[in-house]
Formats: structure tokens, sequence, C-alpha cells
């Protein structure tokens, strides 16, 4: 029994610098103190839709320079996940013009496509 405390205390001493070095990284820290997350990812959803006001299905809608992706479904809706912030989505669609909108603060995007 002894030897099973002793071998979870050191363990618990080895865990804690690498336990607070990972919660340290999260952290954007200036001189003031700690400033923001730097997971600056989110979610973003929003709505494509065609110049009179229908819902466009299966616009191809893809966070510029990545692989990430996703269409949109029958109602013309669409949900990207981890969108960093500052990013361009693109939304092309056969028929219609592409178009890209960078990400600000805003967590819906909507978007009206006009066709080609």
């Amino acid at each position: 029994m002894r030897d099973l405390n002793h071998y979870l205390k050191v363990l618990l001493l080895l865990t804690i610098p690498w336990l607070s070095a990972s919660i340290f990284q999260m952290f954007a820290v200036d001189a003031t103190g700690i400033s923001e997350v730097t997971q600056s990812s989110r979610r973003i959803t929003g709505m494509v839709k065609d110049q009179k006001g229908e819902p466009l299905i299966g616009v191809n809608v893809v966070i510029k320079g990545t692989t990430t992706g996703t269409m949109t479904n029958i109602e013309g809706s669409y949900v990207l996940e981890k969108v960093e912030n500052g990013s361009t989505i693109e939304f092309s669609y056969i028929g219609y013009l592409s178009k890209s909108i960078r990400v600000g603060d805003n967590n819906v995007v909507n978007v009206v496509l006009t066709e080609d």
C-alpha cells in the first residue's frame, strides 16, 4: 500500500507541470494578463437562396484554401464547423455565379446567388 501511495504522488507531481503547460498554451498572454483564447474557430450557419428568395439545394459551401466544406440541405441551410476568424467562405452552384464572403464577427452568413 505504501508503494502505491508513493507511486501516485510521483505520478501527480509529474502530471501537474504538463497540465499547467497545456492550459497556458490555450491562452494568449500579454502585458496585462490573459487577453483571449487562441482557439478562434467557431460554427457558421446560414441559408443560400436565389434572387427570388427560393432556397438552393446542394450548393457547395467551402472554407477557401481548405478541404473543409458542406452542401446546403433541402431548405437551403448549411452548417460549417471549425471556421477560423478571418476565413473566406466560397459558395458555388451550377448555373449560378460563385460568391466569396469573408467571415467577420457574425456566426450567421446568409447568401443570395445570382444566375449566370
